[in-house]
């Protein structure tokens, strides 16, 4: 199966040789979220809530996803911890983050990662703050425990996911909520960091990273962004050669994942300055509304 995209050779050239040749300052990914991150942990425990006829090896997609590429050798090369599940909203990632610290082990020089918030909107929340507000919950729990490291991703819109992107009125206010979210998300964020200076703090831009790979598509080796990838009813063929962005309704093509570890890795390597916000990606994609993620 291909799950690897080649884009044209001066993008190559000059983003992932550098990201290649840097070496990482971390041993270990934690990750908590949802459908976004999870590598199998709900399929563990209920395999018909993500068949892996139709997705690949338990996961929300046609392949790995963002933090199964960021723990590969050619990114950070680091050792995965995976919290993630399927269905988690942000009231879920409180619950995921007390899992972990009752478990008394904080990894030693860990990145952690959160991506989460769109399982909220598609569970029919309207309210956005507290939804930011229970990821601050998280951060600090997490910075109570001895964290030194997060990276922490907002949401790409979704109002231009194929769930909802062909009703104006649903996509529009899809939109207002993600961009709500995503404002106060970053409030929460910049308030966590400097309540906690001596813990380096990422935040990648989704929402930016993915309006460029809609309004560009051709950068990213993609044709198609507001459509399901056919392929993805078919048993048993994970191939998108036609370079579709969304695998089903509502979550990303393995080929996006991968843009997602490339811009992640590129944040977090050794070249990147600390507590560094990344202003040039965004987007994120979200789970069914049948299927959460």
């Amino acid at each position: 199966m291909k799950i690897r995209r080649i884009t044209g050779v001066v993008f190559a050239l000059c983003f992932f040789m550098p990201i290649c040749a840097l070496a990482s300052n971390f041993d270990h990914i934690v990750a908590f979220g949802d459908s976004l991150s999870d590598n199998g942990n709900l399929y563990a425990d209920d395999p018909s809530a993500c068949p892996a006829e139709t997705y690949y090896q338990g996961r929300f997609s046609n392949g790995l996803v963002w933090v199964d590429y960021l723990a590969e050798a050619d990114y950070l090369d680091a050792t995965l911890i995976n919290n993630a599940y399927g269905g988690a909203n942000t009231g879920d990632l409180i619950d995921q983050v007390t899992a972990y610290i009752n478990a008394g082990t904080l990894d030693q020089n860990a990145l952690i990662t959160i991506w989460i918030g769109g399982n909220d909107f598609l569970g029919g929340s309207s309210d956005y703050e507290q939804s930011a507000d229970n990821v601050k919950i998280a951060l600090d729990a997490l910075a109570t425990f001895g964290a030194e490291s997060i990276l922490i991703l907002n949401l790409s819109d979704l109002g231009a996911i194929p769930a909802i992107n062909a009703d104006t009125n649903a996509a529009a206010l899809a939109t207002l909520w993600t961009e709500n979210y995503n404002v106060e998300l970053k409030d929460n964020v910049d308030v966590f960091k400097s309540e906690n200076p001596g813990i380096t703090v990422y935040y990648l831009d989704i929402y930016a990273l993915f309006q460029d790979i809609v309004a560009n598509p051709a950068n990213y080796g993609l044709s198609n962004v507001d459509s399901i990838c056919p392929n993805s009813l078919e048993t048993n063929n994970f191939d998108n050669d036609d370079g579709y962005l969304f695998w089903d309704a509502t979550h990303p093509t393995t080929e996006a994942h991968e843009e997602v570890a490339e811009r992640a890795t590129s944040l977090v390597s050794p070249s990147s300055d600390s507590d560094s916000d990344d202003g040039g990606g965004g987007g994120c994609l979200i789970s069914t509304m049948v299927v959460d993620w």
